[in-house]
């Protein structure tokens, strides 16, 4: 076990750093490609690698090892296991069932659901404890100074070995070239008209803001839940720093998920009595003043991004594509309701008179209806209805409280974007905290503790 705790330890704290190795696999994945296929420029047809491939290789299969019904059939995980044989039906049936890199892609997605299923085994006989939460919060605090630098600079640092981005990919037009307030009272302004949206070493602004969501939740809970005092203050400033680099992510699902989960987590801790109002206040006060001032300090430049405190052109483009990705998804499912068209084929069934068009539906749901049908999509939603029935009834605790905040944000996301299935690191983060979630609502079910209307609990357990 203790083999399994350092893996999972190196899983927590390298999630942010996944770098993509797919040069030594040019040639592999040239020869793949059928002869009477034709594939798009946008159609991904590497074969790639990620150093928590090993990780996650390694941690399951000790699992598999002591028991493969627990990783394979056992609990939700046994509507996982149907959603991967459903993915591969699904190709076999499609254009592309002569397409081996299809097979490789829906077998790469099946290590997540297997992940899900070890980390709830690793918990049944290890403490869930807030050291597992405080393991994310410090690659956290990197990213949150690697953005800065990116936002500040705007440019990259040269991280690419660590997993950076190339930051031009990231840009939106603004008025000037201002950062933020600051640059108005130096008078430093740029002619560039555009601004590079911080990223840290996650693969899109986007998933840097959904990383920054879970958190800062879980910065929320380890502050309310410190009986120290040096202890509350760093993470108050870390929960800050989160924020700042939050906003210059310029995430617009982000921004949303974390209001409705720290709406959810207020209202849970409030309503279920799990921590002392005085420290709920202090919490929220430390929020607003978080929003307030970065409001000030970057109000012209949301303005122009479009979509947090206005809507304009920009924002009504981007919305107008993904509903037209929505459309088409919808369209796909209604000519293929069954199996979809095929798992990883939604780039390939776009019409030829779209050539604008070359991301995926912006949407996991209607991703998994397009592409797996009715039994994929029931399969994902039977395993989230497992997930919600372990929750019910338990004796919550500020642990599990924060979790299913963060399981809400995530679902509200997926809604928005599709990286939680079809991103390394947005697999991670999805697979990793339902599993969390559910570890901790069984822990809550098994050892109730004994419950104190005043002082916080003990969710060391």
């Amino acid at each position: 076990m203790k083999a399994c705790k350092f893996l999972l330890a190196l899983l927590f704290l390298t999630l942010p750093f996944q770098p993509r190795l797919h040069k030594p696999f040019s040639s592999l994945s040239k020869a793949l490609i059928p002869a009477d296929l034709s594939l798009p420029s946008y159609f991904s047809t590497k074969l790639s690698f990620y150093f928590s491939d090993l990780l996650l290789i390694a941690f399951i299969t000790f699992f598999l090892w002591r028991s493969w019904k627990e990783v394979l059939i056992r609990g939700p995980v046994k509507y996982l296991t149907l959603l991967g044989v459903v993915s591969l039906l699904s190709v076999m049936t499609s254009s592309t069932g002569h397409y081996l890199l299809q097979y490789e892609r829906a077998l790469h997605l099946f290590l997540f659901f297997a992940l899900f299923s070890s980390i709830v085994a690793y918990f049944r006989q290890n403490p869930l404890s807030r050291k597992w939460f405080a393991a994310l919060i410090i690659p956290a605090l990197f990213q949150c100074f690697l953005g800065m630098a990116q936002y500040f600079a705007q440019g990259r640092m040269g991280l690419k070995w660590l997993g950076e981005e190339n930051t031009s990919k990231f840009a939106f037009p603004v008025s000037s070239g201002k950062r933020w307030l600051f640059d108005s009272w130096l008078g430093k302004e740029s002619d560039a008209g555009f601004l590079f949206r911080a990223h840290g070493t996650f693969s899109h602004p986007n998933i840097l803001g959904g990383f920054l969501v879970c958190t800062l939740l879980l910065t929320f809970y380890l502050t309310l839940t410190s009986e120290k005092k040096g202890m509350r203050l760093c993470l108050y400033g870390a929960a800050l720093l989160q924020f700042f680099t939050l906003c210059i992510t310029f995430s617009r699902a982000a921004f949303l998920a974390l209001a409705l989960g720290s709406a959810l987590w207020l209202y849970l801790a409030v309503k279920k009595r799990l921590v002392p109002r005085k420290r709920l206040l202090v919490l929220a006060a430390t929020f607003f003043f978080a929003a307030s001032s970065c409001l000030v300090l970057f109000f012209a430049q949301f303005y122009s991004r479009g979509g947090i405190v206005n809507y304009n052109a920009i924002t009504a483009h981007a919305d107008t594509e993904r509903v037209l990705y929505q459309k088409l998804a919808w369209e796909m499912f209604k000519e293929n309701p069954l199996l979809g068209v095929g798992f990883n084929n939604y780039q390939l069934y776009i019409p030829a008179d779209q050539p604008q068009l070359f991301a995926k539906v912006h949407n996991i749901y209607l991703l998994l209806l397009a592409e797996t049908g009715l039994l994929g999509f029931g399969a994902f939603l039977l395993f989230l209805g497992s997930i919600f029935r372990r929750l019910y009834p338990i004796e919550w605790d500020m642990r599990t409280a924060t979790l299913f905040s963060i399981l809400i944000g995530f679902l509200f996301i997926g809604g928005c974007d599709f990286y939680f299935l079809q991103t390394q690191q947005g697999r991670l983060l999805f697979f990793l905290f339902l599993a969390l979630l559910y570890a901790s609502g069984e822990k809550c079910s098994s050892q109730i503790p004994h419950r104190s209307s005043i002082l916080v609990r003990d969710e060391t357990m």
